[in-house]
């Protein structure tokens, strides 16, 4: 009786558990965490039908935004799942809005690590392009802009694009399903021979089919808990050597034999607010260093506002991510964490303060910084408010860190903002 009683009630009810277990485990790993995205690298100035090289990146972005009112974390390459043969479509829009053909061809893949670089001939006439990528990830629409703008008034040096060279994870997504598959096959293997066991009126053929139900059960299992434990392999980075890309910093000799002529690198931005009669009301200073002590960099921002009394506050939106890579290949950046700051007159703020290191014997220590401001809103006094979404990138580099902080450099740059409407 003991022993029918295992056999019709607790073997059943145990397959059945693990196989809930099991499509539990199975399809929260199918869920892939991260955003598949899509990264654009554009030379940001050129001159008119002057040759220009743009770069694509598709990967899974696995970075997780810091907690609220926490630092954001350091970034790490295990952030990235470069997800290869994607088909890439480009746009161009002039500042109108309307398309411009400049002979792209469409139809686009990138390669199995993931990234594909073009050239083409910038626009014939000057002015300012939206140059749009956009991809569809198992089965996500991505999508980048950058802004090139095209004068022959000044002429910045290209900003190298190639990229490490990953290992290739493609169809992530289709391995999940195949182990879920597997494992759900398995378990109903499992519960039918458990099923024609309890109806088997001989005790041989029970007993071999309940064996036959548990040693399945454990090969499901295993599977199960093999899936669960391995983790996906991380992107690595094979250094490569690209045509006229060099690998040594041409600053390296000047750093190291006067090392306190690269200390620091501060940055001043104004941003200037003025009514209809253009008359200021209001200056937000932001003010960037890049401070080196030894081979750890350290990188602050700090906000300040002086205001006319009729206005009560001010309130940006800002962001801010870097990092500091060997060689000069650059990497995928994550999407920055939006941190809301409001300033009264008067009043200073410390937005960000970190920390970041470059080997000792480093040849070339690559710089990458995203920051911008957007989305101002400021309140009046008396009642009433003003707003824009409109973007002033702010610190926004890809650069070679010795040359950054060559001759203790300080820069000042200063936008104006014209209120329209109070």
């Amino acid at each position: 009786m003991r022993r029918r009683f295992l056999g019709e009630r607790v073997v059943p009810t145990i397959l059945i558990l693990w196989i809930c277990v099991n499509f539990g485990i199975n399809s929260g790993f199918a869920q892939t965490e991260g955003k598949y995205r899509v990264e654009l690298v554009v030379m940001p100035w050129v001159r008119p039908n002057e040759e220009m090289t743009v770069q694509i990146t598709t990967f899974l972005d696995k970075y997780k935004p810091p907690e609220p009112g926490q630092p954001p974390p350091p970034l790490s390459p295990e952030d990235w799942v470069y997800i290869g043969n994607v088909t890439v479509r480009f746009e161009v829009r002039d500042e109108a809005g309307n398309t411009v053909d400049l002979n792209i061809p469409q139809g686009l893949r990138t390669n199995d690590n993931g990234t594909l670089e073009i050239t083409f001939n910038a626009p014939s006439r000057e002015g300012k392009y939206t140059i749009t990528a956009y991809t569809v990830i198992e089965g996500v629409e991505c999508s980048d802009s950058h802004e090139v703008m095209v004068s022959t008034e000044e002429q910045v040096a290209p900003t190298p694009v190639p990229t490490p060279t990953p290992q290739p994870i493609t169809n992530l997504f289709g391995t999940q399903l195949f182990y879920i598959a597997v494992v759900i096959i398995l378990s109903i293997v499992a519960v039918v021979a458990a099923v024609l066991a309890i109806r088997q009126k001989r005790m041989m053929k029970r007993k071999f089919l309940v064996a036959s139900a548990v040693i399945v059960m454990i090969v499901a299992g295993a599977i199960g808990a093999t899936y669960f434990l391995i983790t996906p392999p991380t992107p690595t980075s094979t250094p490569t050597t690209p045509t006229g890309l060099p690998t040594t910093s041409s600053y390296l000799a000047e750093f190291r034999s006067h090392p306190e002529l690269f200390l620091s690198h501060t940055r001043i931005l104004h941003i200037l607010f003025e009514d209809q009669s253009g008359s200021r009301i209001a200056n937000l200073t932001g003010v960037q260093e890049v401070k080196r002590d030894g081979s750890t960099v350290n990188l602050t921002i700090h906000y300040s506002l002086v205001c006319d009394p009729s206005i009560e506050n001010l309130t940006v939106d800002s962001c801010m991510l870097w990092l500091i890579t060997e060689g000069p290949y650059p990497v995928p950046i994550p999407t920055p964490n939006t941190i809301n700051l409001t300033l009264r007159n008067g009043e200073i703020k410390i937005f960000y303060n970190g920390l970041d290191e470059f080997g000792e014997k480093w040849e070339y220590a690559l710089l990458t910084v995203v920051s911008d401001i957007k989305g101002f809103e400021i309140q009046f006094s008396k009642g009433g408010k003003w707003t824009s979404e409109e973007k002033y990138y702010y610190f926004n580099i890809v650069e070679d860190l010795f040359e950054c902080l060559y001759l203790n450099k300080t820069e000042v740059e200063t936008e104006t903002i014209q209120i329209k409407t109070v």
